[in-house]
């Protein structure tokens, strides 16, 4: 092993940080009589290299360094080597690896800081978990992008919820139409196209009433026009489409056609406790359509927020509003990028 560090060293200097040892054998039978290997996986300071990149050599063999390629293309290398189960790499980068594993982000997503988060630290802090999670939130802090006020003295904003069944979009429109209608000096109008449920009709007839705002059903395309038309003078429409799973094509077909009528913001509705599996492939489905904002929901029915960075991330789109619970109008906010950020990290 001290051969192979001095091999390393003397191909990149002194200052080359070792990450990672690890003996190996190859070869033999059932591990018996087999070469003994040792491998090394480490860094050079970012400060002092163009590009920061894993290291690896093994002893009797060249050394397979590759330094001209940027670190994001040694990420499946490394996805390999840091997993939860089998920590072989530093004991600092492990721990900042499983507490972001551990706040809910995939495991891509948390490996894909870490390594951003190595590479914006200079070569004397690697071995510093604290450290290295405040450089993760830094460059979370600067990507979590949140909804910009809406203003309607240009014009009138026509907003659409979509997203799969059971996520809370009738409730969500509820709520919004009460914050502009009844605080904010706004005159709010809306259109539902959920019509394959009489009960969120009818909910949100019910809503409609008290807010004593207009409500127009529409069962088709011509009628989304008309209603449309007869809103032309509310400053806010909201329109709550029917749930569509985004595994049902010619749903989301229809969708789309509703969607070109309306020609509205679309803002995709994602319930908090989503698994991350699923969060994945709505996100790429609902992509087709071009959607705005996200409205992540039902924030009270989990304890694990690391949604609140996934969704922005996988979807390149801001966070609008989160809810949390069913109370009309109270349990909606606005998204501030602070709030998400220390919600998602158990701040």
């Amino acid at each position: 092993m001290n051969q192979v560090v001095e091999q390393m060293r003397k191909e990149f200097g002194r200052d080359a940080v070792i990450l990672n040892t690890k003996r190996l054998k190859q070869g033999g039978f059932f591990g018996l009589f087999g070469k003994t290997y040792f491998e090394i996986i480490g860094a050079v300071d970012s400060d002092k290299q163009e590009e920061v990149a894993p290291l690896r050599t093994v002893k009797n063999q060249k050394p397979e360094f590759n330094l001209e390629n940027p670190v994001n293309n040694e990420l499946k290398k490394l996805e390999q080597i840091i997993v939860p189960d089998q920590p072989s790499w530093s004991e600092a980068v492990q721990t900042v690896y499983k507490e972001l594993t551990n706040l809910g982000l995939t495991h891509e997503i948390a490996f894909d800081l870490v390594r951003i988060a190595l590479s914006d630290s200079p070569g004397q802090y690697w071995d510093n978990p604290i450290y290295l999670m405040e450089q993760v939130k830094i460059y979370l802090a600067d990507k979590l992008a949140v909804n910009e006020s809406w203003d309607f003295d240009s014009e009138r904003k026509v907003v659409a919820l979509i997203g799969p069944t059971g996520v809370g979009k009738t409730t969500t429109i509820a709520k919004i139409a009460a914050k502009y209608q009844l605080f904010s000096n706004c005159n709010v109008g809306l259109i539902t196209l959920d019509t394959y449920r009489m009960a969120a009709v009818e909910q949100l007839r019910t809503y409609a009433e008290i807010i004593d705002i207009p409500l127009v059903v529409a069962y088709n395309l011509d009628e989304l026009e008309q209603a449309l038309e007869t809103m032309s003078d509310k400053d806010l429409v909201l329109v709550d489409t029917a749930g569509r799973s985004h595994f049902n094509e010619p749903q989301m077909h229809e969708l789309g056609q509703l969607l070109d009528v309306l020609d509205a913001e679309t803002y995709l509705t994602i319930n908090a406790c989503t698994r991350n599996e699923d969060l994945a492939a709505i996100v790429a489905v609902y992509k087709q359509f071009g959607f705005d904002r996200l409205i992540i929901t039902k924030l009270d029915e989990t304890q694990v927020y690391g949604i609140l960075l996934q969704a922005p991330l996988l979807a390149d789109a801001p966070i609008a509003f989160i809810t949390t619970g069913q109370s009309v109008p109270d349990d909606i906010e606005i998204a501030e990028a602070n709030q998400l950020l220390q919600l998602a990290l158990g701040e």
